[in-house]
């Protein structure tokens, strides 16, 4: 979800052509396709990619998924990370991804040091799909703290730390 370069479709695609799981890859975002359309075809896999245009119900498009892979190159949190979780949908992501601290290894999904380690993204991928339904029932946890009112609270506590200190 998102912008494919940025988000790392490259590497998603790479992942699918790796993964021992035979899964398909539905990419929702914005950008140059062609170039990715190639990559899956000269990778085998321009028939379980599917590349779909931004849409606002992308709670939709999660309740379809089973997995969530963002290889992001950059991302200071990713929604979409917190997004998919709280849809009972286990996330891959690159260490790149501020949301990443929000994933427990194992429990809710994985987190990869390298955003362009493909092998990397495929064997956690396999690992994630073959133990979907505990960690599709866990993933939600992870974002439990999240809602607007705690966040809110949080960042009051904050100014009134600050405050207090002067």
């Amino acid at each position: 979800v998102g912008a494919y370069e940025r988000k790392g479709l490259q590497t998603a695609i790479e992942a699918l052509a790796l993964m021992r799981t035979h899964a398909r890859l539905r990419a929702v975002g914005a950008g140059p396709r062609r170039r990715f359309e190639r990559l899956a075809e000269r990778l085998g896999v321009a028939d379980r990619v599917a590349l779909e245009p931004p849409r606002p119900d992308i709670a939709a498009v999660f309740a379809e998924a089973d997995a969530f892979v963002f290889p992001t190159r950059y991302d200071p949190f990713g929604m979409v990370v917190a997004e998919a979780l709280a849809c009972g949908v286990p996330v891959v992501t690159s260490a790149a991804a501020g949301a990443a601290d929000l994933i427990v290894p194992g429990e809710h999904g994985a987190v990869i040091p390298d955003a362009w380690d493909a092998r990397a993204f495929a064997a956690a991928l396999d690992a994630v799909l073959a133990d979907r339904e505990r960690m599709a029932a866990t993933a939600p946890s992870a974002v439990r703290d999240l809602s607007w009112d705690a966040i809110a609270q949080r960042t009051i506590d904050v100014y009134r730390a600050a405050t207090l200190r002067d």
